[in-house]
């Protein structure tokens, strides 16, 4: 980009408008000096970044920064799934299996339908088993009710349980 007769290279700046400014920090620190000294406030939009730029060390360091027990775990899949990260996806499906669900997040159901749209019986019965061990807490929140209304086969696994 910069060495060819691109936009970028003759006006010299680069604008990144899909990352947050402390991720292009934390993006340029390690392009800088190959770490990432603090801690991660933003995992998803780091591995995308690695991702996007094709920095494939710092795809890894961040995929070893998954928490193993953290509600981020959540976003992470996400963002697997959008950028259709398959690794990602297999790592975090196996850590997510571990972990303990720490609130009622409707997010669970984006995950629920990930499982439904890729085949991933297995995975689903997880993801329904942790959401039937705070299925009371589940059922009091609007937000999970509503978005779970507009699912209907998820719908009716959810009352199965």
């Amino acid at each position: 980009m910069f060495q060819q007769k691109m936009k970028e290279s003759i006006e010299r700046k680069l604008i990144i408008e899909d990352l947050k400014k402390e991720t292009v920090g934390i993006f340029l620190e390690y392009l800088y000096t190959g770490e990432v000294s603090g801690g991660v406030e933003n995992l998803p939009e780091l591995i995308y970044s690695a991702d996007k730029y094709h920095i494939a060390e710092l795809l890894e360091l961040c995929y070893n920064k998954i928490p193993e027990d953290d509600e981020k775990i959540v976003d992470i899949l996400l963002v697997a799934n959008r950028h259709n990260f398959e690794e990602l996806s297999k790592i975090v499906m196996q850590r997510f299996v571990t972990s303990n669900l720490p609130e009622v997040d409707v997010k669970i159901l984006d995950i629920l339908l990930i499982a439904e749209e890729h085949k991933l019986e297995e995975f689903k019965k997880v993801v329904l088993q942790k959401i039937m061990m705070k299925k009371a807490m589940f059922m009091k929140n609007e937000e999970f009710m509503s978005k779970l209304k507009e699912s209907p086969s998820v719908l009716i696994e959810f009352f199965k349980l």
